[in-house]
């Protein structure tokens, strides 16, 4: 993430990417979900 606030990049933070498997496994243990479930 750049220092400078005023250059965003436009990404949306509060989804969850499914092609990045660290993000799913993440969000998976957090809500107490199996992966496949994470991903649909």
């Amino acid at each position: 993430m750049a220092d400078d606030k005023s250059k965003t990049d436009g990404r949306d933070r509060s989804r969850v990417s499914g092609s990045e498997p660290y993000e799913v496994e993440y969000f998976a243990q957090k809500h107490g979900l199996s992966a496949q479930q994470a991903r649909d």
